[in-house]
């Protein structure tokens, strides 16, 4: 390590380097591992890999937003729902920002299966000002990558009013 870890509140690893008592409620091998960034370069947002083992909802995954210059998590969580339960290994493959103006991110969901054995590939575009009534970032899928189609895209509006393609 180049540095001392980061601790974050309410997340607790079994293989956590920072010494404390908390009970781990994160499993092993499910801590970071996608992160999208700003195009400045100022924000992180980190998603954790697995659902916290206290949380009721097996499909939440929370994505933390870490201030790069302050080195400090900023307190802003957003929950992204996974299509079926972690449980039955389902995963994300990748979170990467896309656009200039609105924080929009590609995520990559799919199961925990290669080759002819796996079933669930798909790509969604979340928005991190679109947020549904029960707390979620709302998934606009982009493609199933299983079939090879994208999805047809329709018409809305955006924030200024102006009318954009939307997935």
């Amino acid at each position: 390590m180049l540095e001392a870890p980061i601790s974050l509140a309410g997340v607790q690893s079994p293989d956590n380097p920072l010494p404390g008592t908390a009970t781990p409620n994160l499993p092993r091998r499910k801590g970071f591992e996608e992160m999208a960034i700003t195009r400045d370069g100022r924000f992180l947002y980190p998603m954790l890999e697995g659902p916290l083992t206290t949380d009721a909802d097996q499909r939440r995954l929370i994505i933390n937003e870490f201030d790069v210059r302050a080195r400090a998590y900023r307190g802003r969580r957003f929950f992204y729902r996974l299509e079926v339960p972690a449980t039955t290994g389902q995963a994300i493959g990748d979170l990467t920002e896309v656009n200039d103006h609105t924080f929009r991110v590609i995520v990559i969901e799919r199961d925990n299966e290669q080759g002819a054995a796996a079933r669930f590939t798909k790509v969604f575009l979340v928005d991190f000002h679109d947020i549904d009534a029960d707390g979620f970032l709302v998934k606009h899928e982009v493609a199933d990558l299983m079939t090879g189609r994208p999805r047809r895209r329709r018409r809305h509006r955006d924030r200024g009013g102006r009318v954009r393609r939307a997935p």
